[in-house]
């Protein structure tokens, strides 16, 4: 799994990427390939094994990240016997989507039955990364009149919208609770049939 896992890391430089600041501006950082981090606990043998996965998960899931320091990649391998085990990846949002992580989940099972049967893995060789993309994007898009136009059409639609106050009497907290509540608003009839026209499908 350890050399799954770094090939998975080496082939995908999101995840050996680390954002700092300078100047109170973020940059990016692609590190070179090195050893993914592996939390290992042994439950072999434990009363309780369902509770002390259940306890390992939550303080993963709890586990804060450090974007300038990483990784922003990590994973957890609870062994339960000699034949069975849990293995949990976390990894921040900065560098994976949900979407994202169902090919490093696919690429990781094919790494992993590579390395268990002493073959190379089958997978295609990655031609484009997202750096790519994004360098295409901003050039093509982001710095263009296509961009120009979509701002200027905004810009019309929104003249003369009340600016949103938010209010900001209440810091963030340095744990997130999650509680949340409902806010019920009565809206015209009006502006609900706007509403609901703007929300249908187009044909």
């Amino acid at each position: 799994m350890q050399d799954a896992l770094d090939a998975l890391v080496a082939r995908h430089e999101s995840l050996r990427t680390v954002f700092a600041a300078q100047d109170g501006r973020p940059y990016q950082t692609v590190r070179p390939p090195a050893p993914a981090l592996i939390t290992r606990d042994d439950l072999t043998g434990a009363a309780e094994a369902d509770t002390g996965i259940a306890e390992l998960l939550h303080d993963e899931v709890h586990e804060l990240f450090d974007l300038a320091a990483g990784p922003l990649f990590r994973a957890r391998l609870i062994t339960v016997g000699p034949e069975d085990h849990v293995l949990a990846l976390s990894a921040h949002h900065s560098v994976i989507d949900g979407t994202s992580f169902g090919i490093v989940l696919t690429e990781l099972a094919e790494l992993y039955a590579a390395q268990v049967a002493g073959r190379p893995a089958d997978l295609a060789p990655i031609l484009l990364r997202y750096t790519d993309f994004a360098a295409w994007q901003r050039e093509h898009y982001l710095d263009s009149p296509v961009m120009d136009k979509h701002l200027a059409y905004w810009e019309t639609q929104l003249r003369g919208v009340p600016a949103l106050e938010l209010p900001s009497d209440r810091p963030r907290p340095s744990l997130f609770s999650f509680r949340g509540a409902y806010v019920r608003h009565r809206m015209s009839a009006q502006t609900h049939d706007k509403v609901h026209e703007y929300a249908r499908p187009m044909a």
